[in-house]
């Protein structure tokens, strides 16, 4: 199964000491890019940061919901970041899909006074 997984910097506001944001870079954000720095080496995903923002997005390859959980929440930076991930339909399937609705649709048409 193929999903598309946003994750995006929590804001919160308010000022923070410097000595806490280098900690928080060192001990979470940079272990997390390099968690997902292999697993993009392993195949597993493909995508990167948005560039001027504290964000990123990727695809990833997961047999389950579950795998695909198990894998962000182990990431170090998993409660800082606000996720949005969302599965992906394959154009082919999308394709077939789209054909049976305007098949459906022909028929609903015909059977109308």
């Amino acid at each position: 199964m193929k999903f598309l997984v946003k994750a995006e910097a929590v804001e919160y506001g308010g000022p923070t000491d410097p000595k806490y944001t280098v900690a928080m870079i060192e001990n979470l954000i940079i272990p997390s890019f390099q968690i997902l720095e292999k697993l993009e080496k392993e195949g597993k995903i493909v995508g990167g940061g948005i560039a001027g923002e504290r964000a990123g997005a990727f695809f990833v390859e997961a047999s389950s919901h579950e795998e695909l959980a198990k894998m962000v929440s182990q990431l170090p930076f998993w409660g800082q970041m606000k996720w949005t991930i969302s599965p992906v339909i394959s154009l082919s399937k999308l394709i077939a899909q789209t054909k049976e609705n305007v098949q459906s649709m022909k028929a609903m048409i015909a059977s109308m006074p």
